[in-house]
């Protein structure tokens, strides 16, 4: 690793799949990392250098928390490993979707307890997939939801900078891959707008006393899952296929989809303003009027499963020789899905009212 004191490492933490290879490639601007939805997530540490506003910067991207190819221990022992190397650091990115989870948690409260407590003056939160990241008042309406959602924790938060992005995938249509292109841009912009702020670097120094603490926590996590395998395994004796909990697993599974719904329609429907306010740039006040009428009239058609409707074509062909097959598809695609996302969530929500109504 770069050994250059003048140049600011980056060190990127947080579960597998909470977009950290992806704000690499943002920040390197680049496509160096490898950025998937397996499970796996990122296998190997990874170090690649930049240079933006006359900063000399080395990105660390490394194995995230929950890994499915190493066990708890492994890959804290390659963090731990990786930040001996480093010897110092201007910030540790902690790359989060928003909900903070129990191993989150807990790793913040790992770095604080082997490199000392004012390490978290270091650690900045990254809130990926967030679309209105450019609006400060939901920014911060969003920290405030994140402190109520994590009550027991929000006393780490109040330490904590947090910074909003959002760094879509660089995929599907050309149109949207334009679009998702330039977002990537703006992130990467309020990034580097934020890391020219952050002047010192944070020596890390590990004592001896921390490192037998670090060594009693492997050891505890490693008990914990062994005891998890254990509880498991005498489960599936007594009770095969889980049938002895069948209705309270389907309860569980509908909450959990019925929670990830809720968040997720939102921010489709913020995608669809952004592309359509992205179309809509190329067009004249009439050609903009025949757009809303258009995605008007499949909004009504929808409910019928009728997108062949006549009048649908006419409005498509009026549109034709300012917008393409492609963009008109892209932009009607992102509205049927929204429409069967919200559809999917009303079925889930009136099983859950029945439910209830059949419990009293």
């Amino acid at each position: 690793m770069t050994k250059n004191i003048l140049t600011k490492n980056i060190l990127l933490v947080g579960m597998t799949g909470n977009g950290k290879s992806t704000l690499a490639n943002v920040l390197t601007n680049t496509d160096k990392f490898n950025e998937t939805s397996d499970a796996s997530g990122t296998l190997n540490i990874q170090v690649e250098t930049f240079t933006a506003n006359g900063f000399d910067y080395q990105i660390i991207d490394t194995i995230g928390i929950g890994c499915s190819m190493y066990t708890d221990q492994e890959v804290w022992q390659g963090l731990l490993s990786t930040m001996e190397q480093i010897k110092e650091l201007c910030q540790i990115f902690w790359v989060t979707k928003g909900r903070i989870t129990k191993e989150e948690e807990e790793t913040i409260q790992r770095l604080q307890a082997i490199f000392g407590s004012d390490i978290i003056s270091h650690l900045t939160m990254v809130r990926t997939n967030f679309p209105k990241f450019k609006n400060k008042e939901v920014c911060e309406e969003d920290y405030d939801s994140l402190r109520m959602e994590n009550a027991e924790s929000a006393h780490s938060l109040m330490r904590l900078n947090i910074i909003h992005v959002n760094n879509p995938p660089m995929e599907g249509w050309s149109a949207e891959i334009k679009i998702n292109k330039e977002v990537r841009e703006e992130s990467r912009k309020k990034l580097l707008t934020y890391l020219e702020t952050c002047q010192e670097n944070y020596q890390l120094k590990k004592n001896k006393a921390s490192e037998s603490l670090w060594e009693e926590n492997l050891k505890l996590v490693s008990e914990k899952q062994q005891l998890e395998k254990n509880l498991s395994e005498i489960s599936n004796i007594i009770y095969p296929n889980f049938s002895h909990d069948h209705s309270d697993l389907k309860t569980e599974i509908e909450r959990l989809k019925i929670n990830d719904l809720t968040s997720q329609i939102p921010a489709k429907k913020a995608e669809l303003e952004q592309l359509t306010n992205f179309i809509k740039n190329k067009l004249s006040k009439g050609e903009k009027y025949l757009l809303e009428k258009l995605l008007k009239k499949q909004l009504k058609l929808l409910p019928t499963d009728n997108s062949a409707s006549e009048k649908l074509e006419e409005l498509k062909e009026s549109l034709s020789e300012k917008l393409s097959y492609e963009e008109l598809k892209v932009l009607l695609d992102k509205q049927k899905g929204i429409v069967k996302l919200e559809r999917h969530l009303i079925k889930l929500q009136k099983n859950k009212l029945e439910a209830k109504i059949e419990i009293k």
